[in-house]
This record gives C-alpha cells, structure tokens and sequence, in this order.
C-alpha cells in the first residue's frame, strides 16, 4: 500500500504553487483518490477528499506519511450491504474488497 501524488502539471517536483491530487494505491484494484495538495512557499499542505482532515509537511515525504498514518488509524462506520448493521472499518478499507458495504466484498 503506498500513498500516489499525481501534480496537474505532469511534473514531479514542480516548483512554486503547485495542485495535484493523491492517490491511495493498495496493490489490487483502481487506485482511490483520497485528497488535493498543493505546493506553497516550501510546505506541502493538503486536505482529504470528504474534508475530514487537513496536513502540511515541509517535505513531500512527511506529507505522504501523514496522509497515510491517517488512513490507517482513523475509524469509520459503513452499512453492511447484507445485513444492514453497521460496521466500523479503517479508512483505507473503505470501498475495497474489505469493505461489507460494497457489492465487491459479496462477490469475492
């Protein structure tokens, strides 16, 4: 699992101001897109898809390991497609094959 950064301008480290967005890669499926960054004055700051929570690092590596940090240890609740009861998954598993909430989990 690794934590993507895809800059509008197609470069790696562009210079300046800067938007792109991150992806969330799990190894299987499409990738997620979890949040917006941007690059100003030397930080890098960026706030999650849903608005749930906003980071900044000096360093693209900081960032990434926060956004990822946050992915793993923050908890939410979904709906069981089958049973209807909720159930309480980490962030990043939400809307992959270990998510009772999609149609996906049912099928594997």
């Amino acid at each position: 699992m690794k934590i993507l950064v895809k800059w509008f301008n197609d470069a790696d480290e562009p210079p300046g101001d800067a938007l792109g967005v991150v992806y969330l890669d799990r190894g299987y499926g499409p990738r997620t897109e979890v949040a917006t960054v941007m690059r100003y004055n030397g930080y890098v700051a960026g706030t999650m898809s849903d608005g749930s929570e906003s980071f900044s690092s000096e360093t693209m590596k900081g960032f990434k390991a926060s956004v990822l940090e946050y992915l793993v240890s923050e908890k939410v609740t979904v709906k069981s497609l089958m049973s209807g009861k909720d159930v309480e998954l980490r962030r990043v598993d939400v809307g992959g094959p270990c998510d009772p909430s999609t149609e996906r989990y049912f099928s594997m």
